[in-house]
């Protein structure tokens, strides 16, 4: 993402960006109310997405790969590639619903393909996810983005791909 605004601010100089931050909820409703003119949030995936909004356009603006975010010494016994299936019995954190858009329905949904039903904490932050992951007290599943954010090993955290992962989608919707 950062590259892509970097690009547009490039490409038009005369535009003003004023960044804002909200849940995926509240970023539409602004969009719809017209306080702002372009939102960016992480909708749930296609299998799993609520009724298109008829005030709305969305756009596919970045695409990437989830990947499973555990514990170090969990992350050397999967490998390269964690598999989700063997992750089963695990206790799940997930950004919270309202918190960041899809991500929530991503995990869920991920671990669904994968033959099981995860056992899902929610937490506020994907920063805490990331750092509650670390101290080994579950494991999660986000987009690859995490690495650039929180690296690929932080506080005793690893981010690998997963097998049946998914992508995530990262959309703008303007009216």
């Amino acid at each position: 993402m950062p590259q892509l605004l970097e690009r547009f601010r490039v490409d038009r100089p005369d535009v003003v960006l004023d960044v804002s931050e909200e849940t995926a909820d509240g970023v539409l409703e602004a969009v719809r109310l017209r306080r702002t003119d372009l939102g960016l949030v992480h909708l749930p995936p296609p299998t799993v997405a609520r009724t298109r909004d008829p005030q709305l356009d969305f756009a596919v603006v970045h695409r990437e790969p989830l990947v499973a975010v555990l514990p170090a010494a969990l992350a050397t016994q999967h490998g390269e590639r964690a598999d989700l299936a063997a992750l089963a019995a695990q206790q799940f954190l997930a950004p919270a619903p309202g918190a960041w858009g899809g991500l929530h329905r991503h995990l869920v949904e991920a671990c669904r393909q994968a033959g099981f039903e995860p056992n899902v904490r929610d937490v506020k932050l994907v920063p805490t996810v990331v750092a509650l992951v670390g101290a080994g007290l579950g494991v999660s599943i986000l987009p690859s983005s995490v690495r650039a954010v929180r690296g690929d090993k932080v506080a005793g955290a690893a981010a690998c791909p997963a097998r049946a992962g998914g992508r995530n989608r990262t959309r703008s919707a303007s009216r």
